[in-house]
């Protein structure tokens, strides 16, 4: 149970939402988080975390199947893309990924 108001799904981009929304391991960080609470917040881009460096790459395999990538920069534990025009990051966050609920942190869990 999260005391958000609205699901990550709910404000990412949606064709974005619908392309990773199947998938178990990610959750939002960032301003798209905050919009969880507050969806009349803007944000520009979208900031994914994950568990471990494998999900970062099948979450990249996702979204090059869902959409156009182009890669601005990949690590081990990070990559900047672009998917279909929108600003997309993916940062492996072990010890976050313990603090999800829902997709997103809660503020008690922050």
């Amino acid at each position: 149970m999260t005391d958000a108001a609205y699901t990550p799904t709910q404000v990412i981009p949606p064709g974005l939402g619908e392309a990773v929304e199947e998938l178990p391991y990610w959750f939002v960080i960032g301003g798209h988080a905050v919009r969880c609470f507050c969806p009349y917040r803007p944000s520009r881009d979208v900031d994914f975390g994950v568990k471990a460096a494998g999900d970062l790459v099948d979450l990249l395999a996702q979204l090059r199947r869902t959409g156009e990538v182009e890669l601005i920069e990949q690590s081990e534990h990070t990559v900047h893309l672009r998917w279909s025009g929108i600003d997309v990051s993916v940062f492996v966050l072990e010890r976050l990924a313990g603090w999800r609920v829902v997709r997103a942190c809660g503020i008690i869990e922050v």
